[in-house]
């Protein structure tokens, strides 16, 4: 009889005659991602380097734009709406006086208009009416599906379209640099925030226009740039040096900033099926956690008046 695959491996057939186990990897890596690459190109280069067959990340950054990208490998892939529930922080330029029809240096110049009689005290009073919940109407070269396909396509085929606004938070909003026509910024944001559209926005509150020139995620909910290796150093790595490495962090850890509950060797059991459990002496009456046994992550669900209802199950 043929013994059973040891939990948390696979095997790999290398050809007829030969069969290697090798440790599965489930978790997250943070890259520092550079400019020059999309979000998909990055996470399909550390899948194919680490041999994994499943990855995703957590929020796209666009090709010329830089910084934190988490990408989740295994089945961190269902943690992924998880580490986006907080907020991000970005270091932006913007060029005021012009105008692209992408709101970024990308993007064709549409209209130029002098810039002389903005000072740092009007700009400091403009900047802030974009803080607090907000609308914001998505750039015409974006990712967003309308009728089924991405504005991007509509756009790029010259069709005309009425996007819809949209509500997101923007946290705040710090002037660090004002060297006209370049205005440098910090900006903390909810997800579905496009500091494109931002950039957009500030230069039509200041009546001469803007677009984007520069982006970098400098954070993402608890991650932040530190914690990331460039892409390029990550592809030179060794598979182990970069399990070893604080840039890569284990599956039943990756949610620190979402409360914990243990449960007994009974209800793992239970919730292995779905079912709800009493968890006593819990001092949680309501809200998001992760239940967790022995270290070992089991399942994501809500808790209510004491009863953990699994939403998702890892085991």
């Amino acid at each position: 009889m043929d013994k059973a695959k040891p939990s948390g491996y696979k095997i790999e057939k290398k050809n007829t005659d030969t069969v290697r186990i090798r440790p599965s990897i489930e978790g997250l890596i943070c890259i520092d991602k550079p400019v020059s690459i999309t979000s998909f190109k990055a996470t399909d280069r550390i899948r194919k380097h680490l041999g994994v067959k499943k990855a995703g990340h957590t929020g796209t950054l666009d090709p010329s734009a830089s910084g934190v990208l988490v990408v989740c490998l295994g089945r961190a892939t269902r943690l992924a709406e998880h580490l986006q529930i907080g907020t991000k922080v970005y270091e932006a330029t913007i060029h005021l006086g012009k105008t692209t029809d992408t709101d970024d240096s990308e993007g064709e110049i549409i209209s130029e208009t002098e810039i002389e009689g903005i000072n740092r005290e009007r700009v400091e009073e403009v900047v802030q009416r974009f803080t607090g919940v907000i609308m914001q109407t998505p750039p015409a070269y974006s990712a967003i599906r309308m009728g089924g396909e991405r504005l991007y396509k509509k756009a790029r085929a010259g069709e005309i379209m009425e996007i819809e606004p949209r509500e997101v938070y923007i946290k705040s909003i710090d002037i660090t640099d004002f060297n006209p026509p370049l205005l440098s910024i910090i900006v903390e944001c909810g997800k579905g925030t496009y500091i494109r559209s931002l950039a957009r926005d500030i230069g039509e509150a200041l009546n001469c226009g803007a677009h984007l020139t520069s982006l970098r995620r400098l954070k993402n909910e608890y991650i932040d740039i530190d914690q990331c290796t460039p892409l390029n150093e990550l592809l030179e790595m060794e598979r182990d040096d970069i399990l070893k490495s604080t840039s890569f962090i284990p599956f039943d850890d990756a949610l620190p900033h979402i409360a914990s509950i243990e449960l007994n060797e009974g209800n793992v059991e239970k919730v292995r099926h779905g079912s709800t459990v009493e968890v006593m002496g819990s001092d949680r009456k309501s809200g998001l956690v992760q239940a967790k046994h022995r270290g070992k992550l089991i399942a994501i669900g809500h808790i209510k008046e004491c009863a953990f209802k699994p939403e998702k199950v890892f085991i």
